[in-house]
């Protein structure tokens, strides 16, 4: 199940993990791409800018099969946060 978490994000979902870090550990736009090493039910780590490992806290705790709705929810209040519109219509219905 990690392994394809993982693989979903760091392919799908790209543009929206520099925006986790930047909103949910108030960084700045020198945030310019990550790569999820790890999540649990309590944060993901994170790789920035190719070489610094970021932990960023779940807004919950939250078991993994129920993580995509968690990862969802975190990708929107950080855009809208952010002032970041979607840039790409959105795969999952639970987005609209």
């Amino acid at each position: 199940m990690m392994k394809k978490i993982l693989e979903h994000m760091n392919h799908e979902h790209k543009d929206v993990l520099p925006l986790y870090v930047r909103h949910f550990n108030n960084r700045g736009e020198e945030v310019k791409e990550a790569e999820l090493l790890n999540v649990n039910e309590e944060e993901m780590t994170l790789k920035v800018n190719g070489s610094e490992e970021v932990k960023v806290k779940l807004t919950k705790k939250t078991k993994l099969e129920d993580l995509h709705m968690e990862l969802v929810k975190m990708a929107k209040m950080a855009r809208e946060a952010l002032g970041i519109p979607r840039e790409v219509p959105c795969k999952h219905a639970e987005e609209k």
